[in-house]
């Protein structure tokens, strides 16, 4: 049918139609118009495509590094005192050019130790008296810069908040690689086994674990690491407290891993891969466990503020030395010093620890919205 009698029977204007070449499009739409694109660099770009994601970063960044590098640079060692005398303890803040005040009762025949110091004194009573003085002015004093003051104990508040976060940081990235590891491949392995008596037997195993009290069970297994690895003393070591953990938080990503590849198995991309050829572990590592990363690394960062809070939890307890510098250690005796007077020794492993963990949660959630194809997809 001609171009003539198509315009006479549907009543439409030829004028306004023009031939198109078939050819022509066929080989347009053959060629390959721009470069094909890297997965990692398009997650990275998703990532920063969040404006949060790329400030937590940098926080998240800043602290990991002042943990490692604080402590080597500190003119002072985490955990020992600067002097053992009482003018050394509850130092308040200095940096250079400050000269800050301090209060302390004191005996009245003990005020000559600091004479030129005292802005004010008032008699509290019992032959004391509460002064206020410049402890710096101290000649044992004058050439110390603790930058956060110092401890009850005498100690460096800046050296051991750093010291405990690399400590704390260590330990909970142990625990965190573990669980996590042991996790998706125990999921990995029911999930292949879905609906025999083996994924049964397995995932038994995961709901008898999840269903026991948490905390007694850290208690008991941490005594366990601790008496087979012939260690004395009533406490519990940082080490037992990390085997106890990991032996019961795998349970999270291995029920993660299972549901996801339950689920997947029978997709379309999983079936492309089978009649390809490829194996059964390189179609649940190379194809589906990728695709639930985003979640994993949520899960994988969960993991890291709850070793801490344990850590602090137990030695709240009175089954961990208070003496190991860690911040479950530090965070666990603050509520002794939440005064107005002691706010620097309060505040700052609480502001860190805070900014931490709402660094990592952040980032772990940018990371899952970047990898996740169904979020992808809704972008």
């Amino acid at each position: 049918m001609t171009i003539s009698e198509l315009s006479s029977k549907y009543q439409f204007d030829k004028e306004q139609f023009d031939r198109v070449d078939a050819n022509e499009q066929l080989t347009k739409q053959s060629l390959v118009i721009g470069k094909p694109t890297n997965y990692i660099v398009e997650i990275i770009k998703r990532f920063f495509k969040n404006p949060a994601a790329g400030v937590f970063s940098v926080l998240l960044i800043i602290i990991v590094l002042l943990s490692i590098i604080a402590p080597l640079v500190s003119p002072y060692r985490a955990a020992q005192p600067l002097g053992i005398d009482d003018i050394f303890f509850n130092l308040p803040p200095r940096i250079f050019g400050t000269n800050p005040t301090k209060d302390s009762v004191v005996p009245r025949d003990l005020l000559f130790i600091y004479d030129g110091t005292i802005v004010s004194e008032t008699d509290v009573g019992s032959n004391n008296v509460l002064i206020k003085f410049h402890p710096y002015m101290l000649e044992e004093l004058k050439n110390l810069y603790p930058i956060l003051g110092t401890n009850q104990g005498g100690e460096d508040v800046w050296t051991n908040l750093w010291q405990a976060m690399a400590t704390s940081l260590q330990s909970a990235m142990i625990v965190a690689v573990f669980a996590t590891l042991i996790g998706v491949v125990y999921g990995a392995i029911s999930g292949s086994f879905a609906g025999k008596w083996v994924d049964t037997v397995m995932m038994r195993i995961v709901e008898i674990i999840g269903g026991l009290p948490t905390i007694i069970l850290i208690i008991i297994l941490a005594q366990i690491f601790v008496r087979n690895s012939s260690m004395s003393g009533g406490n519990l070591s940082l080490g037992a407290i990390n085997g106890a953990l990991i032996a019961l938080y795998w349970t999270g990503p291995a029920t993660v891993t299972r549901i996801y590849i339950v689920k997947s198995k029978d997709a379309e991309y999983v079936q492309a891969a089978r009649t390809l050829g490829a194996s059964q572990w390189r179609i649940i590592f190379y194809h589906l466990i990728p695709n639930i990363s985003g979640r994993l690394a949520v899960i994988f960062v969960n993991f890291i503020p709850v070793a801490i809070f344990v850590d602090a939890g137990l030695v709240f307890l009175g089954l961990k030395s208070s003496q190991d510098i860690t911040l479950g250690t530090i965070l666990s005796s603050t509520y002794q010093n939440v005064t107005p007077d002691l706010l620097h020794i309060s505040l700052p492993p609480i502001v860190v620890f805070s900014l931490f963990t709402i660094s990592l949660q952040i980032i772990a959630n940018a990371i899952n919205d970047a990898v996740d194809p169904r979020i992808i997809g809704r972008k």
